[in-house]
């Protein structure tokens, strides 16, 4: 071990184009940085009251996100920390590499720090082209915002809501539409009401009619009824008059049959109310399910960026504390 940050970052001030950084330790309480630091090989003997610096490389990236079907613009600016590796291209981005701020960044060491030495095969590296490809296509591959869409009511979420808001969402729509499908389906079968009502009213106004006319023609045909009987049955009255007042008796049946038939009337107004009554229930509850099922439709977006909306401002040396 030696006391050589100095030394190491000469070696390679022509290769990376970011400044050289160190991992505040006030960062290392976080659980994924924890998981990152175990990734290292631990040092086998430590000095108590000493920082122990391993090398890592830091990239200081901006990613933009278009998703215009979502009305979604944004660009992200954030720091990749990976460890390398002993072979080339000396870092796989994919594997062990932690996100992190600027707020986990500090420009100065420790005091007293040590330093590890860095790979052989990195202080020979003439450039570090290759790295920023690999992490390009990193981040175009592994890199991605994700966001929630609902076919049924075309509908996305925001980038900061959650499935559950989301959901809750889908289900204030949800009620929305119900309501204003049962609306509909009200003013269908409340115009089917209204014509068994029309029809109803047109056959209890005839039979109302008819009721008068019976009366009326009841109280004419028993004041002249009795004595044409009499007449006949006596001789007085010929077989003419007979068929006249039969005919008096048939035209005043016709209304009675009628008559009869007014609680038929009634009852199938009943079976008709009761019918209509048992379709709305249905169809409402049929609403029900279609609307309550759009719910589950819910689906997961991914949004990734273009190759050329990648952006990789600096690529640094960054010490990581032990």
């Amino acid at each position: 071990m030696s006391n050589s940050g100095n030394r190491i970052q000469h070696v390679l001030s022509n290769l990376l184009t970011g400044e050289q950084l160190y991992l505040r330790k006030s960062s290392l309480s976080r659980e994924e940085v924890s998981k990152f630091i175990e990734s290292f090989d631990q040092w086998q003997e430590k000095p108590p009251n000493h920082t122990f610096y391993k090398p890592a490389i830091y990239a200081s990236v901006e990613v933009k996100f278009d998703y215009k079907r979502a009305n979604i613009y944004v660009a992200k600016e954030f720091y990749l920390a990976a460890r390398f590796i002993d072979s080339y291209p000396f870092v796989d981005w994919s594997q062990n590499s932690l996100q992190i701020s600027k707020t986990d960044l500090q420009a100065t060491p420790e005091e007293d720090a040590f330093y590890d030495i860095l790979p052989g095969a990195l202080s020979k590296a003439d450039d570090f082209a290759e790295l920023e490809k690999e992490l390009k296509e990193h981040l175009y591959r592994d890199y991605f915002l994700v966001i929630y869409y609902n076919p049924e009511l075309q509908i996305y979420s925001g980038l900061k809501e959650s499935l559950e808001e989301f959901q809750l969402k889908c289900e204030g729509l949800i009620d929305e539409k119900i309501r204003d499908a049962i609306e509909n389906l009200r003013n269908v079968y409340q115009r089917r009401l209204d014509q068994i009502e029309k029809k109803f009213m047109t056959q209890k106004d005839e039979l109302i009619t008819d009721e008068l006319e019976y009366t009326a023609r009841k109280r004419e045909v028993l004041l002249t009824f009795g004595e044409p009987i009499l007449a006949f049955l006596q001789g007085r009255r010929p077989l003419s008059e007979m068929i006249r007042v039969g005919k008096e008796h048939d035209r005043l049946r016709k209304p009675k049959n009628r008559l009869d038939k007014l609680p038929d009337l009634f009852s199938e107004l009943q079976q008709q109310l009761y019918d209509l009554n048992f379709e709305l229930e249905e169809e409402v509850a049929a609403i029900d399910e279609k609307f309550k099922e759009y719910l589950k439709q819910t689906e997961k977006v991914q949004i990734r960026a273009e190759k050329s909306d990648i952006t990789v401002h600096a690529l640094g040396l960054l010490w990581v504390p032990m």
